[in-house]
């Protein structure tokens, strides 16, 4: 198995390909015609096994106000891998390794949203219920920007000693 990151921009038209059609295994409703659901990511970790794609995480770079500290985070989104290699702790190794990207370049919070927790709780991510502020998205158009409390809907995992406090978060952006 290989972990590789790479940036958005550098992307081959095949492996586009490739992680679209992980993106339509994973999520039925995803949008067809792009692999990215609001906002194109900076890079991607991508895993495979035996040349194919298996794994893959969006990653986006960016600052976000936490309790009015403006912080560096890792944004986590469309995080997933392909059904017949569940179970075997890739998701785990992808979640290390960008743990290890973000210590390397002194991130201070991974940050993802998600309806399951336990694989996250198992490494280490904590939810998180905070007065929220994003960029609303939908189809290629903003909505406004929405402002309102998200109770356990964020997962943070806390590095370099920083801690994610109780007061407002803003996203400065869209929600990943």
């Amino acid at each position: 198995m290989e972990i590789k990151r790479v940036e958005e921009i550098k992307l081959l038209p095949t492996v586009v390909k490739e992680i679209k059609a992980l993106l339509q295994e994973c999520f039925p409703n995803y949008p067809e015609d792009r692999i990215y659901y609001h906002q194109i990511p900076n890079f991607r970790f991508l895993t495979y096994e035996h040349k194919k794609l298996i794994g893959q995480m969006a990653v986006d770079h960016r600052i976000m106000d936490v309790d009015g500290l403006q912080c560096q985070v890792l944004g986590i989104s469309d995080f997933c891998i392909s059904a017949a290699m569940r179970k075997k702790t890739i998701a785990s190794q992808m979640l290390a390794e960008i743990e290890s990207f973000a210590l390397k370049y002194n991130i201070d919070f991974l940050v993802l949203t998600t309806l399951d927790a336990s694989l996250y709780e198992k490494n280490g991510f904590k939810r998180k219920s905070n007065i929220c502020k994003w960029l609303a998205v939908l189809k290629g158009q903003t909505l406004g920007v929405h402002y309102k409390r998200l109770d356990n809907a964020i997962m943070v995992k806390e590095l370099n000693n920083k801690s994610w406090g109780d007061g407002h978060v803003d996203f400065l952006g869209p929600i990943f």
